[in-house]
């Protein structure tokens, strides 16, 4: 059998795979070990890590102040944040006595929203200290990682003192895998378009390192094995000083099997060796195996071992089918130039087929152009990074990071060139396990064929024009993105979001269009980059038909307001912003937001519309009412002239939408609502409602409740809030009445799917 290597790690790999998918691997969240807080802990530690933040220790032992042990938090790491009382001045392999209160990372609780607790754990770290106050520091700094540590912050330094800040930062990044310090919008740019592979350390790097220094041993007159072994210790020096990320790991592993191939004189199999990597990665952290970066090194390596050669295939049979008379010579220029063109368009366009699956379910989006793009991008890559080294370990070189410094901003105008092209991404949503299966099938059959072709397997038993088809085999690779190309959600669904204190509804109607209600918080940072375009991209959606604001309070639109400002960017286009009447001549608070949409330096400006009572609207079978405010009245606060909807989904469900409406306000909009309810009959209807004010007490009243008839009421509050939303007695209300009560403090993100004969609902906790 040949490559028995090969087919034994691979089974390694699967079977660790199965067991993966079953939870046997999986890191347990300390933080849900114990109903009770902690409290203060005294806490013995070794300091493991540093960076520009915090500290990493790794807990010795841990106890309260009855002194009582916690053995849960023996030989787990912890962050310890910078503060007043724990100063940046302690070195790696130090040993420290502290007091302070353990706070695990906060979960997601909405649909693509990042998992900062998922992200820790992976790394194994459990959670962070807070209100820490050192107390006792022994050791010496560690000979290798601290020594490590401080050469990584002298060459920061230097590249900082050679370079503009934004170059800088961006080559930290290149060449010591520093990301902290990389700006937000260059790494923006970099990510919509479909580069910012370069960021990460791995096999154009370390070849460029590795073979630069092996070839340069080796003609100052080193021996191959006396240079294969001074390479390879300085790319283990290297992987270490770089902070030994997954991709680097993996390139000078394979590096270090083609160097033992050098010293050995046989050529290693390409496939053998990756998944022998694989299997050395996973045995100490089996975990890695489903992470994003571990799927997306491989796979990159994958396509050129794998899928490539089929392409490759496929473009020589179309071009056997050209006549002879066409063909350029093979030794003219122009053939050569060609030919590199179409190599470099293969082999990245194996990368994005290969890994296309995998962006989807991390990040729901792919840039379009980026397989032209990097036809720009990678061949400067080696005089970008060799510029870079240059300036940076050399004394008094700073002019030798030129070419780096023009290479950059070459980048970051091409960039912006193919950023301003129509179509820059696009957003088909998370993808589900079973397509992703689907996926690989297909790819699985595409990279056999030339298998097939070579041992003639099925081309003898082909004959006529079948023989003539079986040679396009390979054009099934373009073919796969269809496979993703399905909508994720189904229509006439409704998803609230978990913001925190504040609103944010999203709505699915029958006709597949997306209406927000409300996008806002004011506990959440950048709710609109954090949560509700996630949650967007996540199902698969870029259009907004109409974006209502209930009223004027930042919790309800400040969301929206970054998703406006940022609608170039972000790829996510809002058809109108529709605003309760009362706004329309004092805007308050919305006037920036109402500016933003009217800019000329947007591609596309945003029409304003204000709404009031009796105003109506369809989308396919769904029928909106707005039922409050009118505009004929006039009431004294914001909250009053909330914005509210009566949505008919179908013809037993029905969807009240009410802001923050209170006061006299609800009994305006209860008035409209009876109107309704008598002119149409609609109270045998399904009542879906959203209640008004995070569930404060004054509002939703017992009224208004016999009135409308609910039998859910979903209600969206911040955890601990200061108001103390929902208040106890409003739940009772509900209760007594026996309405079913959705909340986002303890559900998370709510979905509810109303389908032709029963109603889906899914929490996100």
């Amino acid at each position: 059998m040949k490559r028995p290597l090969f087919y034994l790690c691979l089974f390694i790999v699967i079977i660790i795979g199965i067991l993966n998918i079953f939870g046997v691997f999986s890191k347990a969240d300390i933080s849900l070990l114990s109903g009770k807080d902690f409290g203060s802990l005294n806490i013995n530690a070794k300091i493991t890590d540093k960076d520009e933040y915090s500290y990493t220790l790794k807990c010795i032992s841990a106890s309260g102040d009855s002194g009582t042990f916690f053995d849960v938090f023996k030989g787990k790491k912890l962050k310890l944040p910078f503060s007043e009382t724990v100063r940046d001045d302690l070195y790696i392999g130090q040993n420290i006595y502290l007091t302070g209160k353990f706070k695990a990372y906060d979960r997601a609780s909405n649909p693509g929203e990042f998992d900062k607790r998922k992200y820790y754990l992976e790394k194994d770290i459990y959670g962070k200290i807070t209100g820490g106050d050192i107390k006792k520091v022994l050791g010496k700094k560690s000979f290798l990682r601290g020594n490590l540590y401080e050469l990584r912050l002298v060459l920061k330094e230097r590249i900082y003192s050679v370079f503009p800040e934004k170059e800088a930062s961006v080559l930290c990044d290149l060449t010591l895998g520093d990301k902290a310090g990389v700006l937000p919008e260059i790494k923006d740019l970099y990510t919509r378009n479909g580069i910012a592979h370069i960021l990460s350390i791995s096999n154009l790097h370390i070849s460029i390192l590795g073979l630069g220094l092996y070839e340069a041993l080796k003609r100052l007159g080193a021996k191959i094995p006396a240079a294969a072994a001074g390479t390879a210790f300085f790319l283990v020096f290297y992987a270490f000083l770089s902070g030994m990320s997954i991709p680097a790991l993996r390139s000078v592993l394979m590096f270090l099997i083609a160097l033992l191939g050098d010293v050995l004189k046989r050529t290693p199999d390409k496939l053998t060796s990756l998944a022998l990597v694989a299997v050395i990665m996973l045995i100490p952290d089996p975990a890695d195996l489903f992470s994003c970066g571990f799927l997306l090194s491989f796979g990159s390596v994958c396509e050129i071992i794998l899928l490539y050669p089929a392409l490759k295939l496929c473009a020589k049979d179309i071009e056997s089918r050209i006549p002879y008379s066409l063909r350029l010579r093979k030794d003219s220029r122009v053939k050569r130039f060609l030919d590199f063109i179409c190599q470099s368009l293969l082999i990245s366009l194996s990368i994005s087929l290969t890994t296309l699956p995998v962006m989807l379910y991390y990040f729901f989006e792919v840039p379009i152009y980026s397989v032209l793009l990097n036809l720009f991008i990678v061949p400067l890559l080696s005089a970008l990074l060799v510029s870079a080294f240059l300036a940076m370990i050399i004394p008094g070189g700073g002019f030798l990071g030129t070419i780096a410094y023009l290479v950059l901003m070459f980048y970051e105008f091409i960039c912006g060139v193919f950023d301003k092209l129509p179509g820059r991404s696009w957003n088909p949503g998370r993808e589900n396990i079973l397509s992703i299966v689907i996926y690989y099938f297909v790819w699985l059959l595409v990279i056999l064929y030339p298998k097939v072709r070579k041992d003639r397997i099925l081309d003898k038993k082909l004959k006529g024009r079948a023989k003539r088809y079986f040679k396009f085999v390979p054009a099934l690779a373009f073919l796969l993105p269809l496979i993703m190309a399905y909508p994720r959600l189904r229509p006439n669904t409704l998803i609230m979001l978990d913001v925190g204190q504040g609103d944010s509804f999203i709505y699915l109607s029958d006709a597949r269009e997306v209406f927000t209600f409300d996008g806002g918080s004011s506990s959440y940072k950048e709710v609109g980059k954090n949560v509700i375009k996630p949650a967007l991209k996540y199902y698969g959606l870029s259009d907004i038909k109409a974006a209502f604001i209930s009223h004027p309070d930042e919790d309800h639109f400040n969301g929206i307001s970054e998703i406006v400002k940022n609608r170039d960017a972000w790829g996510i286009d809002v058809k109108s912003l529709v605003l309760p009447y009362p706004v329309k001549d004092n805007p308050g608070e919305l006037q920036g937001l109402i500016e933003s949409c009217s800019k000329a330096s947007y591609k596309k400006t945003i029409p304003v519309a204000y709404i009031s009572l009796g105003d109506e609207f369809e989308s396919g079978r769904n029928k909106f009412t707005c039922l409050h405010p009118d505009k004929d009245k006039e009431l004294t606060s914001t909250n009053e002239f909330s914005e509210c909807f009566y949505i008919s989904i179908s013809d037993k469900v029905s969807l009240i939408l009410t802001g923050d409406v209170e006061g006299d306000g609800e009994k305006a909009f209860a008035e409209s609502l009876n109107d309704l309810i008598n002119a149409e009959k609609l109270q045998g209807r399904f009542t879906i409602l959203k209640v008004a004010h995070h569930g404060s007490k004054y509002s939703t009243s017992e009224e208004f409740l016999n009135l409308a008839g609910p039998n859910i009421a979903l209600i969206s509050a911040g955890r601990g809030n200061l108001y103390g939303h929902p208040h106890k007695e409003l739940t009772n209300r509900l209760k007594e009445r026996g309405i079913s009560i959705l909340g986002t403090q303890e559900n998370g993100a709510v979905t509810i799917k109303v389908l032709p004969r029963r109603i889906v609902i899914d929490s996100f906790f």
